[in-house]
């Protein structure tokens, strides 16, 4: 078991999406996202644990000397720069019918790093709640009208000032306990970035 800060992207209204343009259309917006999205991923020191449908499961390191402070501003920074390329993409492909948009979802907790399945297939994976725990965060976003929801963790690593006024009580699914959350918008990152490195 390992602390790690986990990063779960999705995006938002891909069955419409997919179901408006021709397969090999489809192929090419994805195969573009993919690229783009690696490099920002890669430039914040972020590792892609893997790519599911058209989510996408980013890992950190918890590093002691900062608490964890710096795996949650990277994090920070992906959702920044993917937001950014997810506006790149939408331009491209102008007859798409909704914005190339997405939803994070982050979350810091103890997971095990491991090679999973069975002697025909075998992946080096991140297992745990804490894993859960991020893709529910990033379903909560949509019920909450954010682009980012972080969890308890996550945002307790940041300066308080920043956060203790604006959490949520969300019930996820899977848990009998309400979890305060932190929702902010793709709009709110540079200043909680700015804060941050105060």
């Amino acid at each position: 078991m390992e602390e790690i800060t986990l990063f779960v992207c999705d995006i938002r209204n891909y069955t419409p999406i997919s179901e408006s343009m021709p397969p090999n259309e489809l192929a090419a917006l994805m195969a573009r996202w993919f690229k783009m999205a690696t490099k920002v991923i890669e430039a914040c020191s972020g590792t892609i644990d893997k790519f599911i449908g058209d989510a996408i499961l980013v890992r950190w390191a918890t590093e002691t000397e900062t608490g964890g402070r710096l795996a949650v501003v990277r994090a920070l920074k992906v959702a920044k720069g993917l937001n950014e390329v997810c506006a790149q993409v939408s331009a491209s492909a102008p007859r798409l019918p909704h914005p190339f948009r997405i939803g994070v979802g982050i979350n810091t907790g103890r997971a095990v790093l491991g090679s999973i399945g069975g002697a025909g297939y075998r992946e080096y994976t991140v297992i745990g709640d804490s894993v859960n725990m991020a893709f529910r965060f990033e379903t909560e976003s949509k019920r909450l009208g954010k682009d980012i929801v972080i969890g308890p963790d996550s945002y307790r690593c940041l300066p308080p000032r920043l956060w203790e006024r604006s959490l949520a009580s969300v019930v996820v699914k899977g848990k009998s306990e309400p979890v305060d959350v932190w929702a902010i918008a793709f709009g709110d990152v540079d200043a909680v970035l700015a804060q941050a490195a105060e």
